[in-house]
Parts: structure tokens; sequence; C-alpha cells
């Protein structure tokens, strides 16, 4: 669908430093690069666009594999963090993906881990007929101009950080971007590590938690979660994080056996993995004013790889859940390769949900709740 080829040239791209020491640069080998120093915190980009955001259209029921060719100058367990965003112009959906060279590097660019990256994208709520419509959805021909997404490559070097940020130097390249897009609804299933039909609260030993900011309310009945407004607006921060297990880690995660009901999904690389969850809005007044943002994802206990991908109230409420029949929020997640962590438990997957409000989504006033009624993680291909 897309093939940019930047060993002959930037191809329209834009570079930046947002702040710090960061040199933006092309060539004929590794093509495009972004380089920092050990010293300071330093962040950098490479866009594919400001305005009109157009690299990759939008789609209905399309499912879309980024394929990178990457490169790195740094040394093992130096390089410096780098993502890949995917965003619209309306700010309704889009996501990160997070790659970190630490315990043994098995997912660090070449030469010192893997040659290509591979990021799998698609708006959550893609199954959904509150999506599809053409009213006032991202389908509306009043949206044609602020749907599509931009790419961003971004690098980011952070001093006195827990992964060993400070010691991270050097360039990292993208030589080349494939773009290929898929129906979702020829997705084949493999294999289900994780279903969770009946969400209960890890507390009181059920499969469940929920982490929570400035006294939102949190219920387990029936089988279900209810995330529920605190007082007459949401916190103007993450108020929630829902996600598998007890939330006891005990030592350097991955190290001991309690990590396992928290991370259950077990690691296989060059796998790509469906995330799913089943959410509903409360009351009438849920559906017209839930949370500004949802984000489901995947990350592991060594943060090697970390997915998320995101959907807001723009585009009048049209990603946001309805009362009813669980709507399926989805997202994907591609395992690149295992981890080299010498810790027992480390090489594991977790799904995980982010409900997150800010001041300046102005669509909603935050006071809805809304019903997480089920879970999975399922091995997928095309």
């Amino acid at each position: 669908m897309v093939h940019t080829d930047f060993s002959t040239g930037t191809q329209g791209w834009i570079s930046a430093v947002d702040f710090g020491t960061v040199t933006a640069s092309q060539n004929g080998t590794t093509g495009m690069c972004l380089n920092v120093p050990a010293a300071g915190v330093n962040l950098g980009t490479w866009r594919s666009s400001d305005a009109p955001y157009s690299y990759i259209p939008l789609i209905d029921n399309m499912v879309y594999r980024i394929l990178m060719t990457v490169s790195t100058t740094s040394s093992l367990g130096a390089t410096p963090l780098w993502t890949i965003v995917y965003e619209n112009q309306a700010t309704a959906s889009g996501g990160e993906y997070l790659f970190l060279d630490n315990e043994g590097g098995a997912n660090a660019p070449a030469p010192l881990g893997r040659s290509t990256f591979s990021v799998w994208i698609t708006p959550p709520p893609v199954m959904t007929a509150q999506w599809k419509n053409t009213t006032n959805g991202p389908f509306a021909a009043a949206n044609a101009g602020v749907r599509d997404y931009r790419l961003i490559f971004k690098i980011l070097d952070v001093e006195n950080v827990g992964y060993g940020g400070e010691t991270d130097a050097g360039s990292v390249c993208i030589k080349d971007i494939d773009v290929v897009r898929y129906d979702i609804n020829d997705v084949s299933v493999t294999g289900t590590p994780l279903d969770v039909t009946s969400v209960t609260d890890a507390l009181s030993g059920g499969n469940s938690q929920l982490d929570f900011l400035l006294g939102s309310t949190i219920t387990f009945s029936g089988g279900v979660a209810t995330i529920a407004s605190s007082g007459t607006t949401w916190a103007t921060v993450e108020v929630a994080v829902f996600r598998p297990g007890d939330k006891t880690v005990t030592g350097i995660p991955g190290s001991a056996a309690d990590t396992a009901d928290n991370w259950p999904v077990t690691w296989e690389d060059n796998t790509l993995y469906q995330v799913s969850f089943g959410l509903s809005a409360t009351d009438a007044n849920s559906e017209t004013n839930p949370p500004d943002i949802l984000v489901p994802g995947m990350d592991s206990p060594t943060n090697e790889v970390i997915s998320t991908n995101y959907v807001t109230t723009r585009f009048a409420l049209s990603g946001m859940p309805k009362q009813g029949t669980p709507q399926t929020y989805t997202s994907f997640h591609f395992g690149h390769s295992l981890s080299a962590t010498t810790a027992p438990f480390g090489k594991l997957l977790r799904p995980r949900l982010q409900v997150i409000c800010r001041t300046d989504f102005t669509d909603s006033n935050d006071t809805g709740s809304f019903r997480v009624h089920n879970y999975s993680v399922k091995k997928v291909g095309f």
C-alpha cells in the first residue's frame, strides 16, 4: 500500500528537535537517522507531515502492518529508547509503540538485535457500529480531511531513570517503511492464551485489578468491573489502569513466581497478538459523558516492547462505548524477539486498558462510567 525508501532521500519527512541535543540526518546506507549524546535529556523526531496527515489513509475495517528496517550505532544495552507514533489530525485515534534495548538486547536494532520491526495498528473501536457511522463518525464526509494518519519516528534519551537511560547514546536509523493493510474480518485465530469471561476482583481472590487515582469508584459485581466518576467530573489525569493479576510483584519484575498472574500470557517471538476488551456504557449519561481517552495495549515485565492504541471522544463520541451488549475494543501487538532476560518469569505478556481524562478534551464532561465485561488475548494471523 505504501513504500518509503529513505536511502534515496527524506521523502518529504520533517525533522525536529523538541529539546536537548539531537542530530537528524539521512544517508544512502541506513536512511533516516536520529542521534543523541549520553548527556542531558534529549528528544527528537522525524514526522511524515504536518498537515494534512495523509501517510496512512483510514479505511473502514482495516488493520495496518508497518514494517521497518532499523539499525543503530549504539552498543548493546545503550541504544536510546525509540518509538513509532501514529495519529490523525482530529486527535480521534492513534497510538505509540516503544522499543527498549535492555535485558540482553534481543529487541535492539541491528546489528545488535533484529533488523526488522513491525507495528500493527487499527482504531480500538474498529469493530463497533458507532465507529462506522457516516453521520458524524470518522467516515463522515466532513471528516475526510482529518481522519487519516501520519507517522512519527521519535528518539528519547533520559537521564536518571530505572532502565539505565543515562548511558544511552548513538543513532537509531530507519532505512525503509512498508505499510500493508488487512481486513479485520479476515483475521485467523491460531490460539487463545487468555480468555477472561467473568471479571473478578483480584484483591478478593479474583483475576483482575484496577489501579486508580483521586478517588474514582471501582466496583466488581456479577463478573463485571465498573469504573465510575468520583464526583462531578473525572480527574484531569489518568484515572484508572485495568489489567490482570493481583498487583503483587516482588523483586525485579520477572524474578519471582508472583509475577505470573500479572503477566499471564507466554511471550512467543514473531507472533501477532490481538488484545480485546468487551466494554459498555453504564447508562444514558455515560454514553454522552464518557472519559476522554481509552487506551488498550500490551507490555511485558522487561518493557522491551510496549504497544498502546487509543481512541478519544473526538468525532462526536463515535469511538466511545454505548449501552447494551458489550462492544469489542481491540489492539494488536507483535512479539518481535523473545526477551534474552535471565529472569525466570520475564518472558511473559499482559493486556492492559488505560482510562485517561484531559482538560483540553471538551466533548464530554466526564461524569459517566463504563463497564469491563470480558477481555482476551489471541494469537492471530492474516
